[in-house]
């Protein structure tokens, strides 16, 4: 009996187990004089149980948080920085369906501040894997480890030394910069497999870079293990 629920169960959790999905990016924030925050341009209505990541570019010594004044504060991950050029993902899902402006806040002045949003649906802040590094090439690059969750969001975030014409790293969706040229990125890729993957991108330039790279669990994987877990109590 025990077994047949099992299969029973794997069976339904396959079916309900949505793949996170891309909804929208909203329009690049900059600012090239000081200030210590850095807020979306105009304000949005994210989908009711949806996600929201954010991308952080800053330079100098400072650290940074991100809250929207309806969901509070982000969740933060892996910051990629040489010291001086940083660039950090952030997230918050189950947002309300509110009217929202995602602010970044930092812990002293910065002169160039960068501020990249995304919605997308079906997915968590439970981290699976992440990583950055820094450099000074065309190509920026990080590995992550093998992921441990079959269906993943994998968000990666990028900040250029120089005003670049991007290309997307191999089956990436560049969604920062839509067009044209720009000193900050934003990629995502959705797997359905474990496996190791690679944020990158190449640039027009060389020049200093600072990468970041997130795979985000999607929103059935907790909900099939809960359910998998009950399976262990009772006869067989």
């Amino acid at each position: 009996m025990k077994r047949l629920l099992l299969l029973l169960l794997l069976a339904i959790s396959a079916r309900a187990l949505a793949a996170p999905a891309f909804v929208q990016m909203r329009t690049l924030a900059t600012s090239d004089t000081g200030s210590t925050t850095i807020a979306l341009g105009s304000a949005f209505t994210p989908t009711s149980g949806g996600c929201v990541f954010i991308g952080v570019d800053w330079t100098g010594s400072t650290t940074a948080t991100v809250a929207d004044a309806v969901n509070g504060t982000y969740v933060s991950t892996t910051i990629s920085s040489n010291g001086t050029d940083h660039t950090q993902i952030f997230g918050k899902c189950g947002v309300a369906a509110s009217s929202i402006t995602p602010t970044a806040t930092f812990s002293g002045s910065s002169t160039f501040r960068r501020l990249k949003v995304g919605e997308y649906s079906g997915a968590t802040t439970t981290v699976d894997r992440q990583n950055q590094a820094n450099g000074n090439s065309t190509a920026p690059s990080v590995t992550l480890a093998a992921t441990t969750n079959a269906s993943d969001l994998i968000v990666v975030s990028i900040q250029s030394g120089n005003i670049d014409t991007w290309t997307a790293g191999s089956s990436q969706n560049l969604r920062q910069p839509p067009s044209g040229t720009s000193d900050s990125g934003w990629e995502d890729r959705i797997v359905a497999a474990t496996g190791t993957y690679t944020g990158n991108a190449t640039l027009s330039s060389s020049g200093t870079w600072a990468i970041s790279v997130v795979a985000f669990q999607a929103s059935g994987a907790a909900a099939v293990s809960h359910r998998l877990s009950l399976t262990g109590a009772g006869p067989s």
